[in-house]
């Protein structure tokens, strides 16, 4: 398989001989005749790009769509690398509901913004509010916060 970025692009004369005369004059080539199949380059990074799916692979985007299998989604990833973290570790009933409401401000920031800390969702008086204080939830997890939710982003990462 060949990669996108050895490939030139064709020069406007080899598109005419190769595709015929140009339509119209506005530069778009005509279709290639019938039997002539068109040359599509799909490298491994393309798939993982557009459905943010880093370890995914051709082979899923394949069976996705033969509907053998589902691409799942970030928040899927992340739910299932959440379960994954909390299983794992012995938190408090009171801690694991405290990381629910911190997984899910980071749900919501990931959409909007891509990149999420600890100090982005306690800055922000809504998650704040929701969550508790920065102080408050950091001596609940004898002050460890930082640390936790470093490693349950890690988590994300590999989840699903």
């Amino acid at each position: 398989m060949r990669s996108a970025s050895c490939v030139k692009p064709p020069s406007r004369r080899s598109a005419e001989l190769r595709f015929g005369r140009f339509n119209h004059g506005i530069g778009f080539p005509s279709p290639p005749p019938e039997g002539d199949p068109p040359d599509i380059i799909l490298t491994e990074e393309q798939p993982q790009h557009i459905y943010e799916f880093p370890a995914g692979s051709v082979w899923d985007l394949f069976l996705a769509v033969l509907g053998v299998k589902k691409i799942p989604t970030t928040r899927d990833r992340i739910e299932a690398g959440f379960e994954s973290y909390v299983n794992l570790y012995n938190f408090a009933p009171d801690q694991v509901d405290t990381l629910r409401r911190i997984r899910d401000a980071f749900v919501a920031n990931l959409a909007s913004q891509g990149r999420v800390d600890v100090d982005a969702i306690f800055g922000n008086p809504i998650y704040a509010r929701l969550i508790d204080s920065f102080e408050q939830t950091n001596q609940r997890f004898d002050g460890r916060l930082q640390e936790i939710v470093a490693e349950m982003q890690k988590s994300f990462r590999v989840g699903a």
